[in-house]
């Protein structure tokens, strides 16, 4: 009898973890917060395409300076804790809270402490955050290039991890590079389409 409840018990943890961990985006409310000078006209713009992809709700929020706790001695912002901040704020607020900025972001990475990033995303979570800041170095790419950072640190927010199945797929790793960028198409393919429940 005890063997039972413990294999009951087991399964019912397991089931609520995979819900848990592969989110419906249609089923959530994604809030952006633009951090001055990234406008809340451009962020605007943002939202629409994140609507428009994850089928889901989006609000924007009004402009706020960006948290001074992030800020390192060389001037840039640990993602790592702009992501604590972010989903602080969030509070009991359900959804998600994409912040975008135009100030350089990073992570520690293997030995260096502040490997410079596009984006990042908890997996799963509540939180990411993209720059612009090194995706400006592509004038003709910059918009293009934002809106995939982003609707890749989100499919990360609803459980998605790097996909290894299709190299154009939108959740390819861009392993710090820029070649990934250029490769990627604004797509997720069927097997990460599947884990979210998102329609062809």
């Amino acid at each position: 009898m005890l063997r039972c409840s413990f294999i009951l018990v087991s399964l019912i943890v397991l089931l609520n973890g995979c819900n848990y961990f592969y989110q419906k985006p249609a089923v959530t409310t994604v809030y952006i917060q633009p951090f001055f000078p990234f406008s809340r006209e451009r962020a605007l713009q943002v939202a629409y395409e994140v609507g428009n992809f994850y089928k889901c709700k989006v609000v924007v929020l009004p402009e706020r300076k960006i948290y001074s706790e992030a800020r390192s001695a060389s001037g840039r912002y640990s993602a790592h804790i702009l992501l604590g901040l972010l989903a602080k704020d969030l509070k009991d607020r359900n959804g998600k809270i994409l912040a975008l900025t135009s100030y350089d972001i990073f992570c520690k990475k293997n030995r260096v402490n502040e490997w410079g990033v596009f984006g990042l995303g908890e997996c799963p979570g509540r939180s990411c955050v993209v720059s612009d800041f090194r995706l400006k170095w592509f004038p003709d790419k910059t918009r293009e290039f934002t809106i995939n950072v982003v609707l890749h640190e989100l499919g990360h927010t609803f459980g998605l991890p790097h996909c290894s199945y299709n190299i154009t797929c939108l959740m390819n790793d861009a392993k710090g590079g820029i070649k990934e960028l250029y490769r990627e198409k604004r797509m997720l393919c069927s097997h990460c389409r599947d884990k979210i429940g998102l329609k062809i």
